[in-house]
């Protein structure tokens, strides 16, 4: 029963996307009036669903690229119109500032015209009264006044200047005398003048002359000797034989276990070597 309704489905489904995808009656008539022939038959064309979803998707893509296109346009042209408002907006301040520039200029030169009727020098700006400096030996009393302020506060300058330093190297002595009090009373081992030589002896103990540092020497030299002796006739330096050694020799030697004349030169020159050592000895 289940088999038989999907089947019914599947088929009505099908006539369903027929009916759906008839796309155009198309007439064919050999007249060239405007009206169809009806005698003949309407040929009716049918589409697949992808074709048809195809085509569909292609009208949208170029409704949608011309949509874009215009809306493209829109924005280029108020684009374009923005600049030109900014331009022309620039164009008329500047016009507006030039024509203010020259307004104050015009205004200027009409004042000092009408008030001075002729240019002003350098020399006469800087009198007071502004008149032109006469070449007489007549002194202006206001330029003079303003030299002897000037002279005066040059002098008050430099006075105020040498109090400053003064100030400042006093400040400067009285934090370093202040920095050695606070080290010499918080330091237990603070070197002064007095205990500088009480310090380097318990530092670096020396000799007290020449005589005591050669006597030194030489007790230390005779006792290394001494030592370096000791150490041969034990047999503890150069891997030499020793008295215990020879002593063994002498015994092999009388019990005939080994060579007579090498033994009797190896002693030899052992006993020779130890007469030499003792008269080196001190």
């Amino acid at each position: 029963m289940n088999r038989v309704s999907s089947a019914h489905q599947v088929v009505a489904s099908t006539c369903r996307n027929m009916r759906h995808n008839l796309t155009h009656v198309r007439y064919s008539s050999a007249s060239t009036s405007a009206t169809p022939d009806l005698s003949q038959g309407a040929q009716v064309r049918l589409k697949h669903p992808r074709t048809a979803f195809r085509e569909q998707m292609t009208q949208k893509r170029n409704q949608y690229y011309a949509e874009s296109k215009e809306a493209l346009k829109r924005q280029e042209a108020v684009a374009a119109r923005q600049k030109e408002q900014e331009e022309a907006r620039r164009r008329e301040l500047s016009d507006k500032i030039r024509q203010f520039k020259a307004e104050r200029l015009k205004s200027f030169s009409e004042v000092g015209d009408a008030e001075q009727g002729e240019s002003i020098s350098v020399s006469e700006g800087l009198s007071q009264d502004g008149q032109k400096e006469s070449t007489s030996e007549s002194k202006d009393p206001f330029f003079e006044s303003r030299r002897d302020l000037y002279a005066r506060f040059k002098q008050v300058r430099r006075q105020k200047r040498f109090e400053n330093f003064v100030q400042s190297r006093c400040s400067q002595s009285e934090q370093r005398l202040e920095s050695l009090l606070y080290l010499y009373h918080s330091a237990n081992n603070f070197i002064t003048y007095d205990n500088i030589d009480a310090r380097v002896a318990e530092l670096q103990p020396t000799a007290s002359s020449a005589k005591s540092l050669e006597k030194e020497a030489m007790t230390r030299r005779a006792k290394q000797r001494i030592e370096a002796l000791e150490g041969t006739l034990r047999g503890e330096l150069q891997k030499q034989f020793g008295v215990e050694r020879l002593r063994e020799f002498k015994s092999q030697k009388e019990a005939g276990e080994s060579n007579i004349g090498a033994d009797d030169l190896f002693i030899e020159k052992r006993r020779m070597f130890l007469d030499k050592s003792r008269e080196i000895i001190p």
